[in-house]
C-alpha cells in the first residue's frame, strides 16, 4: 500500500541494478492496492521483469525462511507503529535498509543496525543500496543478531520489564 512505498523501493532498485546487476528483489506484501503500478513498472523493464519476483502474501511460519534466505531487510514505510516484520527480519540476520522513523530509528539503534534513509526519497534509498557493496554483510548481520537478543527479543524486554517493576516494588 502507500503507506509501504513500494513504488519507492523499485525505482531505487532499478538504478541500482545498473551498478550491480546480479541484485534481486523479492517482494512480499499483504495488500495489493499498488499492484497494478507495480506491474506497469516491471512490464515497461525488461531488466525489472528478470529480477523482481512479487510474492504477495507468504505464510507467517515461511517467513523465516526468507530471512534467513536474503541479505537485506527494505522498507520504505511512511510510519510504523512498532515493525514486527523488521524485528522478524533482525532476528534472522537480516540486514535493515528502512526508512527513517521513529520506530524504525529506535529498532535499529539509531542505524548502528542497519541503513536508514528518509521516506520517498530515491536517491538517499539509493546511496545506501551501493554502499553495501563495501560492508562486512556476515559481520554486520551477526551483530545484529547480538543486538535483537540483547535488545530486542521478548526475553530481554520482559527481563528489563521484569526488573523495571522491581525497583518500583522496593520504593
Amino acid at each position: 500500500n502507500a503507506n509501504k512505498d513500494p513504488l519507492t523501493i523499485l525505482r531505487a532498485f532499478e538504478k541500482y541494478l545498473v551498478k550491480n546487476p546480479s541484485a534481486r528483489l523479492y517482494m512480499i506484501y499483504q495488500e495489493d492496492d499498488l499492484i497494478n503500478e507495480i506491474n506497469e513498472i516491471i512490464d515497461k523493464n525488461e531488466i525489472l521483469k528478470n529480477v523482481v519476483l512479487l510474492l504477495g502474501e507468504v505464510a507467517h511460519k515461511e517467513l523465516s525462511y526468507w530471512y534467513s534466505a536474503v541479505d537485506f531487510y527494505i522498507s520504505g514505510s511512511h510510519k510504523e507503529g512498532s515493525g514486527y516484520a523488521l524485528l522478524e527480519a533482525m532476528k534472522c540476520g537480516c540486514i535493515p535498509v528502512v526508512t527513517d522513523i521513529p520506530s524504525f530509528r529506535k529498532i535499529t539503534a539509531d542505524s548502528q543496525y542497519g541503513f536508514l534513509f528518509a521516506p520517498e526519497n530515491l536517491e538517499s534509498l539509493f546511496l545506501i543500496l551501493q554502499s553495501l557493496m563495501h560492508i562486512n554483510r556476515e559481520e554486520l548481520s551477526n551483530s545484529i543478531i547480538c543486538h535483537f537478543s540483547k535488545e530486542l527479543s521478548f526475553q530481554s524486554i520482559s527481563d528489563r520489564l521484569f526488573s523495571l517493576c522491581e525497583k518500583l516494588m522496593q520504593k
